[in-house]
């Protein structure tokens, strides 16, 4: 063949390989590896007998996808609850609990907004989307002048009435 021979053939498409594991199937497997109590060897140690690579990004999308699966096996196995949510966030529990002053809610009141609206009682097992939803309804709550005034609050003084005015009593006046 001659080098202008070669010049005038197609060339072959370029054989495509195994897509790499995407970051949300790594994501999912450094979740599963923390509800397990994976340390990173013993993590690398399952990667290597189930797809035979020990570092999570030499994964493909096929092997990420076995090794989930795995993972979540091995989970609910150990008696881990695979489908709950994460817990409220400190910062959404600061909220809440100024939202529930500011509706004077008492706790026995708040235990049973929180179970209305978040399945629970105790403020600290409500879910992060739960959470959300319980901030939505307690801003609800206190800008439609909801609640009830504290229990705590005094009661206003009785109204006295006013003293007569005395039109001749002007001379106790100093100025």
């Amino acid at each position: 063949m001659s080098d202008e021979e070669d010049r005038d053939e197609p060339e072959p498409p370029p054989t495509r390989g195994p897509r790499e594991a995407s970051e949300k199937q790594l994501g999912f497997v450094r979740a599963l590896q923390r509800k397990l109590g994976l340390d990173d060897e013993a993590l690398a140690d399952v990667a290597d007998e189930v797809a035979g690579v020990r570092e999570l990004e030499e994964l493909k999308v096929n092997e990420a996808s076995e090794l989930i699966d795995e993972l979540q096996t091995r989970a609910r196995e150990k008696g881990v609850d695979l489908s709950q949510q994460a817990k409220i966030s400190e910062k959404q529990v600061g909220f809440v609990k100024t939202l529930k002053r500011r509706a004077h809610m008492t706790d026995a009141e708040f235990g049973a907004f929180l179970q209305e609206h978040a399945g629970t009682a105790e403020l600290e097992e409500v879910g992060r989307r739960d959470a959300s939803a319980v901030i939505d309804a307690l801003l609800a709550l206190t800008k439609s002048g909801g609640g009830k005034p504290a229990a705590s609050a005094a009661p206003p003084p009785p109204s006295r009435p006013a003293p007569p005015l005395d039109p001749a009593g002007d001379d106790d006046v100093p100025f």
